[in-house]
This record gives C-alpha cells, sequence and structure tokens, in this order.
C-alpha cells in the first residue's frame, strides 16, 4: 500500500522532533577519551564601581570571556571540553585583580561570578572582591 504525502511529513516531522531531544547542552564522557564536550553558562554581576575584564581558568590555561561594564550583568556560554575545575580572573582597572575559588564544572551548568565593591568572606573562607557559585 503507498504511503501519501502527508503521512510522509507526519513520519518525518516525528522524526525530527525524536531527534531534537537527543541534543542538550549537557552531554556523557567520551568512553574512549573521557573527555566531555558541552557549554557552560556563565553570569557575571558586577558590583563594583569600574568596568571588569573577565578571564577562565582550566588547567593552567588563560582564556578572555568578555568584559562587564560597572554595576551591570553579563551572561556568557563556554565550550567545556575539558575536566578539571573552573576558575575567574577578574581584572579590574588599577591592576587590581581578583581569582575566584575553583570548583569542578560539568557541561550543563550554570555558574554566577560576582564582583563586589569591598572584599567579602567567601564560601571557602577567604577575603576576596569576587567569588564563584556553581548550580545544575
Amino acid at each position: 500500500m503507498p504511503t501519501s504525502p502527508t503521512n510522509g511529513l507526519v513520519l518525518l516531522a516525528g522524526l525530527m522532533l525524536a531527534l531534537s531531544g537527543c541534543s542538550s547542552t549537557r552531554s556523557a564522557a567520551d568512553p574512549f577519551t573521557g573527555s566531555t564536550r558541552g557549554t557552560v553558562s556563565v553570569t557575571v554581576q558586577n558590583g563594583y564601581s569600574d568596568d571588569a575584564n573577565i578571564y577562565s581558568r582550566q588547567l593552567s590555561r588563560l582564556r578572555r570571556v568578555g568584559s562587564v561594564r560597572a554595576g551591570g550583568s553579563e551572561r556568557f556560554q563556554l565550550d567545556w571540553n575539558v575536566r578539571g575545575p573552573l576558575q575567574f580572573e577578574v581584572r579590574l582597572p588599577g591592576g587590581n585583580r581578583c581569582l575566584t575559588n575553583g570548583t569542578q564544572v560539568d557541561p550543563g551548568d550554570q555558574i554566577l561570578v560576582s564582583i563586589h565593591f569591598g572584599a567579602r568572606r567567601r564560601v571557602d573562607g577567604r577575603m576576596s572582591l569576587c567569588e564563584m557559585r556553581r548550580s545544575r
């Protein structure tokens, strides 16, 4: 029995819908290399009185993420395909720098980096202008 064009379109739409559910920002580890592939969402809230340049530190590799205006907030997406902790370095005018605490991050995680006007006690007990928090 021949298939009608309508049945073919319905079948194609169902197949596309099923396949779209397979893609995600969170992915499993590659069984051959142990690496993961995906993205990490980073929101930076700058409570400092000057603009800030943001860098990520992954396995001692420094990469520029972007900049955030004084009093502003920005969202960034980082490709994430390495194993190991993630840290952020915040560079402020006048040579001031701040390094967040490091934490293990997985694809699909959401990160909040807060830059404070004055030093505050972080979760790890250290005083700092900036801190990082992870959520899934």
